[in-house]
């Protein structure tokens, strides 16, 4: 039916357009072939209608797109259309109405006179597929399954020629077209990323493959895209993948693998670096210091992908307000480093006492510590001392106890000594060994050594930061000693009936006697009987020399006396003062007595009798008679 009649033939193979060719598939510049006037180009055929120059053009609708298409050629006027026999002819106002039913290739023929095209490349040899098997179905899927050609029984309308003609169509099969994006990005932790994989070309795709090669290693591995925790996308209905949730391991290179029926195209690559905000810690969160400190560090540790570019501190005041900026010198240092960046505070003072904050910057911005806060604790020293007044005894050892509390600690302790009924301090020497002990700055508490007379004063403790000097209170120590008592005469005699008889009594000490007594007892011992002054005795009111004058001698004087006085040392008593009372005797009868040989007397009394006797002992006799009177 179609041997005779003209034929259209647009072979792809060398892009060359002939009309009434004799032979199926002329050869470049055969014969019996007549080039039409113009090329006809049919373009964007969305939905079976083809728009050219005002031309209407019906094209079968192919199931994805096609790449690489033909260069245009100049679109002749005069052509009118061309209309496919497998495809209902469109009116040119139905265009806006039909929607795609799929991607729709690219369609180009044209018509040449007398001229030829070569084509951008060439591809392989076409495979017909006959009339009767070319249906819209099948011309669908044998594009879809990569077919190389199909053959169509096509109308040729023209002003000046109608025909029916055979159009052979090669649709071009190669690989596909893949770009990605962005190149390289910074992913924050936690946040997603979407990597755009744009595939184009024909035949379509049958599989996406994302390989993944992380930061540090030459190892790709396949990505797992069906774990909906960690990916999403990257499937042949959408390319593009999003990394959910992006953590340090997902850091690395990534690229887009898609393959059709020809092989596999793989994109560029796409870096992603993983960032995270730096995190920034101090130590101590609070500290103290002492006022005079030589220095106080704060450690402050940064951590974080990448490490910190730069650090600094700042600081503000406890209790509130603007940070500053702190700057190295001599009262700050600060040490070079990403990752421990300490700040150190020279010569502690008060000024000190401030809320300090470590700060550092990365790719993902700057972070800032909590606050670091130094309280300055420093003031003169609180020093107590005690007792505040005490007597000391003679020859004994005194401690005096200086309490020093407070920072900062004491440089020096110094013990000031002003002497009983002086004005003038002394700083004492404590190095002394023989007269105190302490008094430094591990042992602030004074002992003053075998006290004497002359240490009896006002002791003052003063300790001394770098502050300043603090002085205690005084401590007043008075020297006291025990009394001397001393009688005169420790041994005497009065005779019965003497009108008196005094007994002197001395006493030395510091302080003086209070208060003073006398005291009796036989001379035998027994109990001490205070004497009471009165018609028989008399005291001297004196504290140093309370004499005791006995009156009206008789013979129950003779006794033991004991003069006693009280002091703040306590309470003395003499040695005694022993009083022998001597009476006149009778001469009762006359005895011859031989030398060492026995008188027997007779006395009145027994006392009388018994002091006779001790006389006579004493007395030597001779060889004469003794007479002795009793009265």
């Amino acid at each position: 039916m179609y041997q005779n009649q003209p034929k259209l033939w647009w072979s792809t193979r060398e892009r060359i357009r002939y009309r009434n060719c004799t032979k199926p598939r002329p050869v470049h510049g055969g014969k019996n072939c007549t080039g039409l006037d113009k090329d006809i180009i049919f373009e964007d055929c969305n939905t079976n209608i083809c728009t050219i120059n005002q031309n209407i053009v019906n094209t079968p609708t192919i199931s994805k797109p096609i790449t690489n298409e033909f260069k245009t050629s100049s679109v002749s006027p005069q052509k009118t259309a061309i209309v496919n026999p497998f495809v209902s002819t469109q009116n040119v106002n139905d265009v806006s109405t039909k929607e795609p039913t799929d991607t729709t290739a690219i369609r180009k023929l044209g018509f040449l006179d007398n001229t030829t095209v070569e084509a951008e490349r060439t591809i392989t040899t076409p495979k017909s597929i006959t009339k009767a098997a070319l249906t819209r179905q099948n011309l669908n899927e044998s594009v879809t399954e990569m077919e190389n050609v199909w053959e169509m029984q096509t109308t040729l309308t023209d002003n000046d020629l109608q025909a029916t003609s055979t159009t052979t169509t090669t649709t071009e099969k190669d690989l596909l077209n893949v770009t990605i994006s962005p190149a390289y990005v910074d992913v924050l932790e936690g946040q997603s990323q979407l990597i755009t994989c744009n595939v184009t070309g024909i035949p379509t795709a049958t599989s996406i493959t994302w390989l993944f090669t992380p930061t540090g290693s030459n190892k790709s591995n396949s990505l797992n895209i069906s774990n909906a925790d960690e990916y999403s996308g990257g499937t042949i209905q959408n390319p593009s993948l999003t990394v959910l949730d992006f953590q340090l391991s997902d850091g690395g290179t990534y690229e887009c693998f898609v393959t059709n029926a020809v092989g596999t195209s793989n994109s560029s690559s796409s870096v992603l670096r993983f960032i995270q905000h730096l995190t920034i810690s101090v130590n101590p969160s609070n500290g103290t210091a002492i006022y005079g400190d030589i220095s106080y560090t704060i450690e402050c540790t940064v951590s974080g992908i990448p490490l910190s570019t730069s650090w600094s501190w700042l600081k503000r005041l406890s209790t509130g307000g603007e940070l500053t900026t702190i700057s190295s010198g001599s009262k700050y240092s600060i040490a070079n480093s990403a990752t421990l960046p300490h700040l150190t505070i020279n010569s502690i003072v008060e000024d000190d006492e401030h809320d300090y904050f470590c700060q550092g910057t990365n790719d993902a911005g700057t972070q800032i510590s909590t606050h670091a806060r130094l309280i300055v604790n420093g003031d003169l020293l609180n020093v107590t001392i005690s007792p505040a007044y005490v007597d000391v005894l003679e020859g004994q050892s005194q401690f005096i106890t200086c309490n020093v509390t407070g920072i900062p600690t004491a440089t020096s302790i110094t013990w000031l000594f002003t002497p009983t009924g002086s004005n003038k301090s002394n700083s004492l020497n404590i190095s002394n060994a023989d007269e105190y002990s302490g008094g430094t700055i591990r042992n602030p508490s004074l002992t003053v050594l075998y006290f004497q007379l002359s240490d009896g004063g006002t002791y003052e403790c003063f300790a001394t930061n770098v502050v300043g000097t603090s002085a205690s209170s005084s401590s007043v120590l008075r020297f006291i000693q025990q009394l001397t008592i001393a009688v005169n005469p420790s041994n005497g005699t009065a005779i019965y009936g003497d009108i008196s008889y005094t007994i002197e009594c001395t006493i030395t000490g510091i302080p003086q006697a209070t208060s003073w007594s006398w005291l009796k007892r036989l001379t035998t011992g027994g109990t001490l009987t205070t004497i009471s002054i009165g018609s028989k005795y008399n005291i001297v009111n004196s504290a140093t020399l309370p004499h005791l004058t006995i009156k009206s001698i008789v013979e129950d004087d003779e006794q033991d006396y004991f003069c006693q006085g009280t002091n703040d040392a306590g309470t003395q008593i003499s040695t005694h003062a022993r009083l022998i009372v001597n009476g006149g005797i009778s001469i009762l009868s006359k005895y011859k007595v031989k030398y060492y040989s026995p008188v027997a007397l007779k006395l009145k009394t027994t006392k009388i009798k018994q002091k006779l006797r001790h006389e006579a002992q004493r007395i030597p006799l001779k060889f004469q008679l003794i007479s002795i009177t009793v009265m």
